[in-house]
């Protein structure tokens, strides 16, 4: 469970509050849809003209000729490294570094940061905006989005985008129904082996509802990231390894608790899940489900699954 604090710094939620005006769901605004704009990178890695690598959370696009480069905080300040790499982005970089068509850079690109107004440290609130537009402002025309949670809104607070539609839009708040972010990404690089586990474990019972017995590491990599199919291949390699490699060591740990029930097929390079398992009964099933909250008989001295 997610404490107050954590509450007020998920950057995941940021990024998906941004997919979500970009896609056209109900019972979300999608204005960015709205103005042609789609999702075409996250968490994507490339050199700036100085050679200098940047891994922006997000990149959205429209044929209109604008694209906009997003970096969420959560409450640190704006590294100035950071900001000197994003500064030093130019057009051939997205061009030939990322792949990008002209069409999208017609009438250039922004850099763009995005944060909550307020985050906490326990219980003390800290100006989560305040702290980022110290590096920013007067330094950097970097156009920044605030997000109130407790107020529900999303504004543009300091610079201007290149689309004018975009500043109207965000200049006069967009209303974000706080209760139904659409999550678009669950994980990324920073989540920890104790957050996957529930996740994978739920994955893998919905495998064995399917009758799917056999699974790759890529396959419940791509399913954890994103519930939207598509999502995952706009993901970077780097954050997909990342993960992969921290369900390496859940489905480790899984195997370690229940032999019986997961066996590494090596030269196939997949996992099988036992053929007992097929059309379970209600022990096994609840058996599986104890591994999310660990209560499979851990004995005295013995390691809990989410130790590290």
């Amino acid at each position: 469970m997610m404490s107050y604090s954590d509450d007020y710094r998920d950057e995941k939620e940021l990024v998906n509050i941004i997919i979500g005006l970009t896609f056209p769901r109900a019972g979300f605004p999608h204005p960015f849809y709205d103005l042609d704009y789609e999702v075409k990178a996250l968490e994507q890695s490339f050199v700036n003209k100085k050679g200098n690598t940047v891994k922006p959370d997000l990149i959205i696009a429209s044929q209109r000729g604008f694209l906009i480069i997003f970096e969420a905080k959560s409450g640190k300040n704006a590294e100035e490294e950071q900001l000197k790499n994003y500064a030093d982005i130019e057009n051939r970089d997205l061009i030939n570094n990322v792949g990008f068509q002209n069409i999208y850079l017609e009438k250039g690109f922004d850099i763009s940061y995005l944060c909550y107004q307020d985050t906490y440290v326990e219980d003390e609130r800290i100006g989560a905006y305040d702290n980022l537009i110290k590096s920013i402002k007067g330094n950097y025309n970097f156009a920044v989005l605030k997000y109130d949670k407790d107020n529900s809104f999303l504004s543009l607070e300091l610079n201007e985008f290149n689309d004018e539609k975009i500043n109207l839009l965000t200049k006069s708040i967009i209303k974000i129904p706080k209760n139904r972010i659409p999550h678009f990404i669950n994980f990324d690089q920073h989540s920890t082996v104790k957050e996957l586990i529930p996740a994978a474990v739920q994955n893998i019972i919905s495998y064995i509802l399917e009758d799917k017995l056999e699974f790759t590491l890529e396959e419940l990599t791509n399913d954890l990231l994103s519930p939207y199919p598509g999502i995952e291949n706009l993901i970077g390699s780097e954050t997909k390894r990342a993960v992969k490699n921290k369900l390496k060591r859940v489905m480790r740990k899984l195997k370690d608790k229940k032999p019986e029930y997961f066996s590494w097929k090596n030269e196939q390079k997949y996992w099988k899940i036992d053929d007992n398992l097929t059309e379970p009964n209600y022990n096994q099933l609840n058996a599986l489900r104890n591994l999310i909250s660990d209560k499979a008989n851990t004995a005295e001295g013995q390691m809990s699954i989410f130790d590290n």
